[in-house]
């Protein structure tokens, strides 16, 4: 029988350079929100370790109001640099791209919480925005 052998990883294949481009949005979306779960779970254990007494009330929960300014930070970060950690080249474009693409999306949000006078949301969503055109000026000055 013959074997096969593989001269190189699958990653570096044309294939796998396909695969890599296809999973750059759906990646940086998954890595944004697991990064926000395991974020908001810390918050809440660190709230439920400083005051037992919110689990009596559990729409302190549900109102979004122990979300920590953090969580916006790594909304933005996250979504930007593993986008760019998953393409195979282009690293620069990708990062702008993604960039682009949570500025208009969070910039949308923003309005709209203008509008409805929400101006903590409208504060989360500026700090989105601004964490990742700072994270895509990181991976521009890491590349060159």
């Amino acid at each position: 029988m013959n074997e096969i052998t593989v001269d190189k990883p699958l990653w570096e294949t044309k294939i796998g350079t396909i695969l890599r481009w296809i999973s750059v949005l759906p990646g940086s979306i998954i890595a944004m929100v697991l990064s926000v779960f395991i974020a908001s779970c810390a918050v809440l254990l660190g709230d439920l370790l400083e005051n037992p007494q919110w689990l009596l009330h559990p729409e302190y929960i549900i109102d979004g109001s122990n979300e920590s300014y953090l969580i916006p930070v790594l909304r933005g970060a996250v979504f930007v640099y593993s986008g760019s950690y998953i393409a195979p080249q282009g690293k620069k474009g990708t990062s702008l791209f993604l960039f682009g693409l949570i500025g208009v999306c969070f910039g949308i949000l923003g309005f709209f919480s203008i509008v409805h006078r929400e101006w903590e949301l409208f504060i989360r969503c500026l700090i989105t925005i601004i964490s990742g055109g700072i994270t895509c000026c990181y991976i521009f000055k890491k590349i060159e």
